[in-house]
């Protein structure tokens, strides 16, 4: 049996056509999810955020198995606003908003378009329930002694309310 190096390139040609042909597939047809959000430690900010802010910033001492934080700020000023986000372990959105602001200013930032439906009782605190059905979120809003807080997402109301009572300041 003889071979010639004619075929030895053909044969080279056709593997490098279907390995092509493959990796084309792949780039084409396969649905990349990207890289996820990154966590961030939010326990290093809320300390530097407590130290500045002249009332009690709120935060969860710990967050639930599952849970991770993806995005903390903080704006000094006479308006000094708290931003903590996380997603729940089913990766639904929770965030906690703080400013030595009255609740429509927030609202507006935070909430806009949510509409009030009513109040919940959490740990004897009266928070007014806020929802916006066309984006599926629900938003809790308290005001306090010159500081309004927001906790808005995509998560259940069941799941604020209980991240809520995590919140420590």
């Amino acid at each position: 049996m003889s071979w010639r190096w004619t075929d030895v390139f053909r044969s080279i040609v056709i593997l490098l056509v279907v390995i092509g042909a493959f990796a084309l597939y792949q780039a084409l047809l396969t649905d990349d999810p990207g890289s996820p959000t990154p966590p961030v430690d939010y326990r290093t900010a809320v300390v530097g955020a407590r130290a500045d802010a002249g009332y009690p910033v709120l935060a969860p001492a710990e967050l639930p198995d599952g849970w991770k934080a993806t995005s903390v700020r903080y704006t000094p000023g006479s308006k000094w606003v708290w931003h903590l986000g996380v997603l729940t372990a089913d990766q639904e959105y929770v965030g906690l908003e703080q400013a030595r602001t009255d609740p429509p200013s927030l609202i507006k930032t935070a909430a806009e378009g949510t509409v009030a439906t009513g109040t919940t009782d959490i740990n004897g605190t009266e928070w007014q329930v806020r929802r916006d059905e066309g984006r599926g979120e629900t938003t809790l809003v308290r005001h306090e002694q010159g500081v309004t807080t927001l906790v808005t997402g995509s998560a259940s109301q069941q799941t604020l309310e209980d991240y809520v009572r995590s919140l420590r300041g």
